[in-house]
């Protein structure tokens, strides 16, 4: 990959955007219009089961690129990511959902924040508003943080020399985690700038865990991957043990919810299973990833 990074040093920011799309309704189809708009290029990466439709975006800076088949959302980003960094105008990458709204300042705000830090660090994330809620931010400061969500996130295009592509392992929950985290474990820095703002759909619903809301999602799929992908997680040894134990904790709230707020409880049992099942067969494949 020694080819992507060889490029000249420039004063100018060429951000280069990758939303994943994956059966989008019609805001999401809007959010790419006002990406777009804030973003030197956009590629669109498209996991749905039938071609999207953008002929509404004026605009002509998206690249379309239609997968065969819904290939997770981790190879698609790494699609997005290799197309950038084949680009040698490219001196940012930014990555998001497809329900993600960025504020019209946030590349801004980060972009005077990379300009002046330090080389060590790899991503610089926004604030997250749930687009659920109508809290407004009131932080202005700068704070170092060991893990952020992925969409909304912003990286020198030399991050991923660093640390490596998205982990192919996990298909779609779970990525940013391990990235972040891959990162710290090699003395890299991440920074949240608490004035760029980015609204994101945090979750189908929120329950209440001793006080604390929680975001959850009752897609019964996504919670055969949250568990799989929890516990690959909370194997890997670069993790740092408060992770592990945080994410151990988890379990035991997430999976009596799951099959509470189900419809198809049978489903859900068995899906959650399956991911049990799943990561103990393939334990070893899962975790023997080479960086």
């Amino acid at each position: 990959m020694d080819k992507y990074f060889n490029i000249k040093k420039s004063n100018l920011s060429n951000i280069y955007s990758i939303v994943v799309l994956y059966n989008p309704i019609n805001d999401n189809i809007k959010n790419l219009s006002k990406i777009s708009k804030l973003s030197t290029k956009l590629y669109v990466i498209d996991n749905s089961d039938v071609v999207t439709d953008l002929i509404s975006i004026d605009t002509n800076n998206i690249i379309y690129i239609k997968n065969d088949f819904n290939i997770g959302l981790d190879k698609a980003l790494n699609v997005g990511i290799k197309k950038c960094l084949a680009d040698v105008e490219c001196t940012h990458i930014a990555l998001f959902d497809q329900d993600s709204i960025p504020d019209n300042l946030m590349f801004k705000n980060m972009i005077k924040y990379l300009d002046k830090c330090e080389d060590n660090v790899v991503a610089v994330s926004p604030q997250i508003i749930d687009i659920k809620q109508t809290i407004n931010s009131t932080l202005t400061d700068i704070e170092n943080v060991d893990v952020v969500i992925t969409s909304g996130s912003l990286y020198p295009r030399n991050a991923f020399e660093k640390v490596g592509l998205m982990d192919e392992t996990f298909f779609i929950d779970y990525i940013d985690y391990e990235w972040c985290l891959r990162a710290k474990s090699k003395k890299y820095k991440i920074v949240r700038i608490n004035d760029a703002i980015l609204y994101h759909n945090m979750g189908d619903t929120f329950i209440n865990f001793f006080g604390i809301s929680k975001p959850l999602h009752v897609n019964k799929l996504r919670h055969y991957y949250i568990i799989r992908n929890q516990l690959i997680f909370i194997s890997r040894k670069y993790i740092p043990l408060k992770y592990r134990l945080i994410h151990f904790t988890k379990l035991f709230y997430r999976i009596p919810a799951y099959l509470f707020l189900s419809n198809d409880k049978i489903s859900s049992w068995k899906l959650i299973s399956k991911a049990f099942f799943d990561f103990f067969k393939n334990r070893k494949e899962y975790l023997e990833i080479k960086y």
